[in-house]
Formats: structure tokens, C-alpha cells, sequence
């Protein structure tokens, strides 16, 4: 969501000049090209077991020639040997711009009832295990936290009625799914 909030990211395969996405370098990309963040190691964490395997750090998400986008060679082959280190979905929605409760991402591995998983490199593992992780906020903040299940915290806030929840999917879109992984 960019432009004064009159852009979001659409569910649908990415495809240079779309605004829309399934997968987590997708969406990347068309962050990196609408609003400027193409720094390609915001997406991983040096100290993420899962990312141990990447055998060159990207430093670009895309690659422009004209008005033609290209996701970057090297943050393609990132995905195939590691993960990323934030999890992110689709679609967005307007009221996410400027939000102080709607995440636009958060750690990868959170799950639903508000914890982190171990830390690894399975189908089920997080960046820093139950420690926690990041979120981060339609307005830019980005807050760590150790679960999202603290009573009264409100990470999360119900998109119904904005009451406290310990789960993104109460405070993201119900028609939304999270971005796979490549």
C-alpha cells in the first residue's frame, strides 16, 4: 500500500507493471518498485538458520531496463536456498496505510494462537524461535514482541470490531492469505 494509500497488493501472479502477488519476492518487488524499498537484505536475517544457506546476500530486489521490472536474479536464487525472514499477505487493503494496528508484515512463523515457533529451517520454524519477532505497521513502526497473546497489548486488533486479538488473521483482510515463500 503506497502512493497515499491509493495502491495496494492484489492477490493474483506477479508480473512486471501488476500490482498484485502470491508469493513473498513478488510482493517484494512490487514494494520495490512503488515505493522505493529495493534494498534486497531487508528481507533476510543474517542470523536466521534458514538463511545460512544463501550463498550471496542480495542487495536489489529488482532489476529495471525502461519501464520493464525483473525480480533480481540474485534475490530469486535467495528464495531457492533459504527463506525470508518476514511472513506477508495478500491482499491488502486500504485502511492499511498509515495504520498503527494493521501489520503489513511480520516475522516469519507466527503462528495464530500469537507464538513463534523454533528457530530453523523446516516447514514450521521461525527467525529467532520463541523469543519472538518483529511486526510491522501500515504506518511504518515496527515493534518486537515476545507473543502476540498478552492480554490487553493489542498487537493485533480485530478488523470487526477492534477489539484485541493474539492472531494477524483477525487484523488482516478475511479474504487475505499469506504470500508463499517463492
Amino acid at each position: 500500500n503506497w502512493a497515499g494509500g491509493t495502491k495496494n497488493i492484489a492477490t493474483g501472479a506477479w508480473s512486471s507493471g501488476k500490482t498484485q502477488s502470491t508469493s513473498i519476492s513478488g510482493y517484494a518487488a512490487i514494494l520495490a518498485d512503488g515505493a522505493s524499498l529495493d534494498s534486497g537484505d531487508l528481507w533476510f536475517v543474517d542470523a536466521d538458520p534458514a538463511a545460512d544457506t544463501i550463498t550471496l546476500m542480495p542487495k536489489n530486489v529488482i532489476t529495471k531496463t525502461g519501464t520493464v521490472v525483473t525480480i533480481n536474479a540474485t534475490f530469486t536464487t535467495a528464495f531457492t536456498q533459504g527463506k525470508s525472514a518476514w511472513d506477508v499477505y495478500t491482499p491488502t487493503s486500504r485502511s492499511l496505510v498509515g495504520s498503527v494496528t494493521t501489520p503489513l508484515a511480520w516475522a516469519r512463523g507466527l503462528k495464530t494462537d500469537g507464538t513463534w515457533p523454533a528457530a530453523g529451517t523446516g516447514n514450521a520454524d521461525s527467525v529467532w524461535g520463541a523469543e519472538g519477532g518483529h511486526i510491522a505497521y501500515g504506518d511504518g513502526h515496527v515493534s518486537w514482541v515476545s507473543d502476540t497473546s498478552i492480554t490487553g497489548t493489542g498487537y493485533f486488533v480485530k478488523t470487526t470490531d477492534g477489539s484485541p486479538s493474539a492472531s494477524y488473521k483477525d487484523a488482516i483482510p478475511t479474504t487475505a492469505a499469506l504470500c508463499s515463500q517463492n
